[in-house]
């Protein structure tokens, strides 16, 4: 069975672990470009990826990433943002840099360092709509040989926007607190451990005084993101009116961490219909990699090109309107009487950023 190496670009990028799969893959796809980016109408900074897909071996293909002379972004009124590498491959707009707006056109150019010009078509921001209702349903399971699991299952009714033809994606997050401690962080010495208190924590050791302290610990505290990494898309069929009913989101596994309170953000994406049509093939690979019988699927076609050669290049570049809704999560939510308790985990001795993965020590400007 021929997969497209893209399923393996967006299984690399999402949050989950991954078995390894030998999958049959035309050996044509090694070292070509993968470009990915977004625009949106919400704040910056906005990032863009670059990466070559690689050969593992004759039927697996990865990607690395790769650096780049100029990358920017730019719209149809003659502004333009050149983007600031921040590590190999990953790209970003300065956090007051260029901002969407719906109406306006995006473009993406790419200029590589053997020569090579890549440029986006114009992707036009859209109205998302709005997210009318939110709605969950705790439920809990009980795996094999595992302990009993509790989560909430959400659902929405939303609104499309006549300019978008309902083409819409919805982001599922949940986020939450996490505290640890980077002053209690040792290093191995001789046979033992001596400490080593990271240097956010604000404290020092010294041999003769021990630990002191210096300043306020910065990365004591943060706020985490779990995102949800499965597409969902719109579908016509659970339309009425321009008005979608009982759309299933996502689900919030209740966890030590996530038990006290956390925040449920859904996301409303308009999207144009080259993007729509990607992530369908990006998501009808993902749901048919589990089935043995999944009908043979073409790569997701992409809306970038190069203007001096004739390379194939992979991936999207594309802008999009956001509308948010998010509800908190807390123990009162839980059906009448249940009381839940969870184990506490051993004191995490590093930056809570290092620790947890889509961590920030900005608190959520709507955090209770």
């Amino acid at each position: 069975m021929r997969i497209s190496f893209i399923l393996f670009l967006f299984i690399l990028v999402s949050d989950a672990c991954v078995e390894r799969i030998n999958i049959d893959a035309p050996k044509a796809l090694s070292d070509q470009l993968v470009i990915e980016g977004l625009i949106t109408d919400e704040p910056g900074p906005y990032t863009v990826k670059l990466s070559r897909a690689t050969n593992v071996n004759e039927t697996l293909v990865r990607t690395r990433p790769v650096s780049a002379v100029k990358v920017v972004i730019s719209d149809n009124l003659g502004n333009s943002e050149t983007l600031k590498e921040i590590e190999i491959g990953t790209f970003q707009t300065d956090t007051n840099g260029i901002q969407g707006v719906i109406g306006r056109s995006y473009t993406l150019h790419v200029e590589t360092n053997d020569g090579k010009v890549y440029e986006s078509t114009p992707e036009t921001i859209v109205p998302a709509g709005t997210i009318e209702n939110i709605r969950f349903k705790f439920e809990t399971s009980q795996p094999e040989n595992n302990t009993t699991q509790y989560g909430f299952r959400f659902f929405i009714d939303a609104k499309g926007d006549a300019q978008t033809n309902n083409l819409l994606r919805w982001k599922f997050s949940g986020i939450y607190k996490v505290v640890t401690y980077p002053e209690q962080h040792t290093e191995p010495m001789g046979e033992g451990r001596v400490p080593a208190p990271r240097a956010c924590s604000g404290y020092v050791y010294d041999k003769t005084a021990g630990l002191a302290k210096v300043g306020p610990c910065t990365c004591c505290e943060c706020w985490t993101s779990a995102v949800d990494s499965q597409i969902k898309l719109s579908d016509n069929q659970t339309i009425v009116a321009e008005e979608f009913r009982d759309i299933e989101v996502g689900f919030l596994s209740i966890s030590y961490w996530t038990y006290e309170k956390t925040l449920v953000e859904i996301k409303q994406m308009s999207l144009s219909q080259s993007a729509f049509d990607y992530w369908k093939t990006i998501k009808d690979q993902k749901d048919g990699a589990s089935s043995l019988f999944q009908p043979s699927i073409g790569k997701a076609r992409t809306n970038i090109f190069v203007k001096n050669g004739s390379d194939e290049v992979q991936g999207l570049f594309y802008a999009s309107a956001i509308a948010t809704k998010s509800v908190f999560i807390t123990p009162s939510d839980l059906p009448q009487g249940l009381k839940l308790s969870f184990d506490a985990p051993p004191p995490i001795t590093e930056s809570c950023i290092q620790a947890f993965k889509n961590s920030t020590t900005k608190k959520p400007y709507d955090w209770e």
